[in-house]
């Protein structure tokens, strides 16, 4: 039963990535990086990190790898608890 859920999952993430423009997929990957890099800086596990500013581990570790899509809600959410505002954000995205 969960192996055909399994299964139906991957096709659907997958095909949903190849509708997603290359740049998009670049900027995520970038996204994804830099929310992983600052999580690092603060010498957290994402157990932790999730824990600590109570956030969804399965829709962080999504982010953070890459692996889907994510809501601008989301990404405000887990830009503020390092003390960032969206402006800030960015611009550490641009100097990568």
């Amino acid at each position: 039963m969960f192996g055909n859920f399994e299964v139906n999952l991957i096709t659907m993430t997958i095909s949903r990535l190849k509708e997603i423009p290359k740049e998009q997929l670049e900027t995520i990957g970038k996204i994804s990086k830099l929310v992983k890099q600052l999580r690092v800086d603060k010498n957290l596990s994402i157990e932790r990190f999730c824990y600590q500013y109570r956030i969804p581990r399965i829709t962080y570790g999504n982010l953070e790898s890459g692996r889907s899509g994510f809501q601008i809600t989301t990404l405000l959410s887990i830009i503020s608890c390092h003390d960032l505002t969206l402006s800030e954000f960015i611009k550490k995205l641009e100097d990568e």
